[in-house]
């Protein structure tokens, strides 16, 4: 009689805590090289054994990280795909499906860059992996995918923000939450973490970074574009009156996903952001669909301001009955408009827009040698695009100038 096969893990305490965590909603947040990748796949293959002839599903930010993380052995540790083909040597991987198919159960595998491609059949589990460099969609479509099974959600990521993260999982742990638990550590709960690097690091980096990348704790990006936005700038929502100039911004994208934004300015020139609207994979025939009901649904915008590229969809846009004109895209002086506004009180967000809240309090600047450069970075950035096309464009146009 021959034995199953078996592997061996041996966990660290912040690990074990989220393995054997039972909640619906599981989040490990910890430092860089503290383990939490591991812990992720020790919790697959304990779903797996839990669920057997259950699908899964994984998702990591891009599809590069699919095949680097989940597909390829790194030194002193297999890959998933690896451990699985321990357990079943028959496991196969399908790119074309990004499937892995085992005796124990079908993993589908998941790029959050398109969070719309996560969509399909109800699953049992579901792992986000690196979720601090995803929007806030991924987690809801992955809680989509799991809720008909009442499944569990994973969330393994070192905190590069204070986006949806800390909003929606972390700050509900904290306020005791029974649905979510939470397990934070450092780099060093990893007995492996070379002690010589943490140290240098700690030197080398801010202390912002280095709390955020090394100790997993929540900090603000250091180089955050709009870094004197906070919680004060968010009210709640009221009825609009219609007299008030109403207007749109919009930022056209396929596989990047299309964005929207409405915004009305009061008499005295303050802005009320009061919808959102954001989705990938989708033709400009279902775009104008649903803004056209949005817009109805909220207001009328008087205009659209749009990404001035995108000359064919402008145009097909205006063809169906849209306001749409060329919006002013000059990425630091519109950084710079929104910025004001944020500092000047002028610009209000009504609570609910959480992909804008998210965007927001991700948006950076990329950084070289340790210095952060005037490009943002193009990653989860779609919502402040079509932001500045709003506001710094109807700005220009009452002949306001902000930047003197």
């Amino acid at each position: 009689m021959t034995s199953s096969p078996s592997i061996t893990i041996r966990p660290h305490a912040g690990q074990l805590a989220t393995i054997n965590a039972t909640q619906p909603y599981v989040a490990a947040i910890a430092g860089t090289g503290g383990g939490k990748t591991v812990s992720g796949e020790a919790w697959v293959l304990k779903q797996l054994a839990l669920h057997p002839g259950e699908p899964g599903l994984i998702a990591e930010p891009t599809w590069p990280m699919v095949d680097r993380i989940l597909m390829t052995n790194s030194p002193g540790r297999p890959s998933l795909l690896t451990l699985l083909r321990r357990l079943d040597q028959n496991a196969i991987y399908i790119k074309a499906d990004r499937t892995i198919h085992t005796i124990y159960g079908t993993i589908f595998l998941a790029s959050a860059t398109h969070p719309e491609s996560m969509e399909g059949a109800h699953v049992r589990w579901a792992w986000l992996d690196e979720a601090g460099m995803m929007s806030y969609l991924a987690f809801e479509t992955a809680c989509r995918r799991t809720s008909l099974k009442s499944g569990q959600v994973l969330v393994t990521t070192t905190p590069y923000n204070r986006g949806w993260l800390y909003r929606n999982i972390y700050q509900k742990w904290q306020h005791s939450d029974p649905d979510y638990h939470v397990t934070r550590y450092s780099s060093m709960a990893n007995p492996n973490y070379p002690k010589d690097v943490f140290e240098r690091n700690r030197a080398s980096m801010t202390p912002q970074r280095f709390a955020m990348m090394h100790e997993g704790n929540f900090e603000r990006p250091e180089a955050m574009i709009h870094s004197n936005w906070d919680d004060k700038h968010l009210i709640d929502p009221f009825p609009l009156p219609h007299e008030w100039w109403q207007g749109a911004g919009i930022d056209f994208g396929f596989n990047h996903p299309t964005a929207a934004v409405w915004a009305a300015r009061d008499d005295d020139g303050v802005y009320y952001m009061h919808q959102e609207y954001r989705k990938s994979q989708a033709l400009l025939a279902g775009h104008h669909a649903t803004l056209t009901t949005m817009s109805g649904n909220g207001s009328n915008p008087q205009i659209w301001y749009a990404d001035p590229a995108a000359k064919q969809s402008i145009a097909e846009l205006r063809r169906l009955g849209m306001p749409m004109v060329p919006a002013n895209n000059d990425v630091a002086n519109g950084n710079d408009t929104v910025g004001t506004l944020i500092a000047t009180g002028r610009l209000k967000v009504f609570k609910g827009l959480t992909h804008w809240i998210d965007e927001v309090e991700s948006y950076s600047y990329e950084l070289k040698d340790g210095q952060a450069t005037d490009k943002p970075i193009k990653l989860n950035d779609d919502l402040m695009d079509a932001t500045r096309y709003l506001l710094h464009t109807a700005e220009k146009q009452r002949g306001l100038f902000l930047h003197t």
